[in-house]
């Protein structure tokens, strides 16, 4: 059986119309259209001789049709618009859909036509989309590099955990259920990490929508999705005065100088690591007693009054000829972490779960202790605050602080001293 292309298919129908007495009853002939069937798709064969383009159409939904191959390959097409501007969407390979999922697919795409959708003309659009790894360059070169000292770690966790399974897929085709899937399997071994994870890729998608990389009707996938997570409660571990005096030994047993400096300074000024391992000696005055961080994590300076045990350890550091650092590294930079020497004193200290970090909350721990008002240990560790609380407490200056921490600075040095009596 063999069927016309670029015609829909027909069958002759013979129906009664009326009984006449003389003439008996008459007949007429009636041509009705027919639906595609599954044995016709089966039996359908491109014919060399005929037409480039062979499609046969559906009888009973316009321009549904099935478009056959040289190689005898099977599309589903939707062929709609005026004659002056008429379109071809390809549905999808016949075998991969069947013939009644692919009819489904051309009612819908008919709609979105009656809706002033054009199916052929989105899916062009969408084909220049950007790959998440493509998108990926984007946000770090445009958003993360500028504004987040901590864009390498936005990298890390792209380039260990994202880019490995989704590099050359779409950014408008990952969905819900794909973020969930990563992040369930993350919380399994890496509750922390799954929770930055899904942090990063909801920054990333909804500027990928304020960028306009992605269709205006496309909902960021990360909403909604995460529910493995765990609501991560704040740390709260500091030394207490009973663990001081052992972390005092276990510092000033460290042979490296810059070493034991480091730690001392960060039970004396609460820095950051990075902010600390980069000073650079023009930042330390201490004639005035002061430092001065030029970039900080609020991504604004910050000038902190030394204490006098600080200015004391800041004196008693050799300076390196032609680096600039107080803590040098050999390569002329600085000191880019502390993780092996904080490993032998933490042992050897008997506090094998306390972090670095926390030699800076424990700054505000016994500041907060000793009397200190919240809003001046936000100041000594340089929170960040709203415009409003600044402007209420703007009397507060750096002399407040000072005395602050000269008072911290005494009893660190006091505990010391007790400790070596």
């Amino acid at each position: 059986m063999s069927f016309p292309y670029e015609n829909a298919p027909f069958v002759v129908y013979l129906t009664a119309v009326g009984r006449q007495p003389l003439l008996g009853t008459f007949w007429a002939l009636t041509l009705r259209s027919m639906a595609l069937t599954k044995r016709q798709l089966d039996a359908l064969r491109f014919n060399p001789d005929g037409a480039t383009k062979q499609i046969l159409y559906d009888g009973e939904l316009t321009g549904f049709g099935v478009r056959v191959y040289p190689n005898g390959n099977k599309s589903f097409v939707l062929r709609y618009g005026s004659n002056g501007s008429r379109k071809l969407l390809t549905l999808g390979k016949y075998g991969e859909l069947t013939l009644q999922q692919a009819r489904e697919l051309a009612i819908d795409a008919l709609r979105d036509t009656r809706h002033g959708h054009d199916p052929v003309e989105e899916r062009r659009a969408r084909r220049k989309l950007p790959t998440l790894g493509e998108f990926a360059s984007e946000y770090i070169d445009l958003h993360a590099r500028p504004r987040k000292r901590s864009w390498k770690e936005d990298q890390r966790r792209l380039d260990t955990y994202i880019l490995p399974k989704w590099r050359t897929r779409r950014i408008d085709s990952i969905t819900r259920s794909h973020v969930n899937a990563l992040i369930v399997s993350l919380a399994a071994e890496h509750a922390v990490e799954a929770n930055r994870v899904w942090a990063l890729l909801s920054v990333m998608c909804n500027k990928a929508i304020e960028w306009g990389r992605v269709p205006s009707d496309w909902k960021n996938p990360a909403h909604g999705a995460g529910t493995a997570i765990k609501r991560e409660r704040s740390r709260e571990r500091w030394i207490k005065p009973s663990e001081m005096p052992a972390l005092i030994a276990a510092i000033d047993a460290e042979r490296n100088p810059f070493h034991r400096a480091a730690f001392r300074l960060y039970l004396l000024t609460g820095l950051r690591r990075s902010e600390l391992l980069s000073l650079q000696w023009s930042n330390v005055n201490l004639s005035e007693g002061t430092l001065y961080v030029p970039v900080t994590k609020s991504g604004r300076s910050h000038t902190l009054p030394l204490s006098s045990p600080a200015r004391a350890v800041f004196a008693e550091l050799p300076r390196e000829l032609n680096n600039p650092h107080v803590f040098p590294a050999a390569n002329g930079g600085h000191m880019a972490d502390l993780k092996k020497p904080w490993r032998r004193v933490r042992e050897a200290a008997g506090l094998s779960d306390v972090r670095l970090h926390d030699l800076r909350r424990t700054v505000g721990s016994m500041m907060a202790q000793d009397g200190a008002s919240l809003l001046m240990v936000g100041k000594v560790l340089n929170h960040s605050e709203t415009r409003t609380t600044e402007r209420a407490y703007a009397h507060l200056g750096s002399e407040a602080i000072r005395d602050a921490l000269e008072k911290h600075g005494a009893r660190v040095i006091d505990i010391a001293t007790r400790r070596a009596s």
